[in-house]
């Protein structure tokens, strides 16, 4: 049974919400400008925005940083989902093991490059296992004998509040689990130039 050895992968798909407009809404809020005079104001005074971001910050005033954020698509293992599900704050939509026929050759294996060797026989194995079970299972039980470095699709979307302050010093640390970690400075590293000051 063929099957593939990838790497842990992050797409940015999309972002909501900016610095800017953030920044604005506190002259909407309370000022009374319209949101056009606000947005005009800091767009032309980017200071304006850095210094209220950077006070925001400063202030624990983070429940304005709910109103941006970002979507990505990350490919990881078995073991990577299990850890990044645990941010609640987030929302996932998860590949089913339950629902994909991985017979039709989408077998897909993260392995640390390290324990390459170590785990190439028990991969292979398993992969042959899997198959001869599809043969009288169905993919929601034969899915039993996947492993933890079964790759697995999740779409992630989380507010910049909980990305910013507290997934990324969770997940960044040098105790984090190493694939997390990877990740974690992959889907930083896509919204840097989105959210520069922040």
């Amino acid at each position: 049974m063929a099957y593939s050895l990838i790497k842990p992968s992050v797409t940015l798909l999309t972002t909501w919400g900016s610095e800017d407009i953030t920044a604005a809404m506190a002259d909407v809020i309370y000022r009374g400008y319209s949101i056009d005079k606000a947005l005009e104001r800091v767009r032309a005074d980017q200071s304006i925005v850095r210094r209220r971001i950077l006070s925001f910050l400063k202030d624990g005033h983070s429940s304005v940083f709910e109103f941006m954020g970002a979507q990505w698509l990350i490919e990881g293992s078995r073991a990577l989902t299990h850890e990044l599900i645990r941010h609640r704050i987030a929302s996932y939509w998860q590949e089913s093991q339950r629902y994909v026929d991985y017979v039709k050759g989408q077998l897909r294996f993260i392995i640390p490059p390290d324990a390459l060797n170590l785990m190439s026989n028990v991969i292979d194995s398993t992969a042959k296992g899997y198959v001869n079970l599809r043969g009288s299972q169905a993919p929601e039980d034969a899915r039993y004998v996947l492993p933890n470095a079964m790759a697995s699709r999740i779409w992630v979307q989380m507010n910049a509040r909980e990305f910013f302050l507290n997934f990324i010093p969770l997940r960044t640390g040098l105790g984090a689990f190493h694939e997390i970690r990877l990740i974690a400075w992959l889907m930083f590293t896509t919204v840097m130039d989105k959210f520069p000051v922040t």
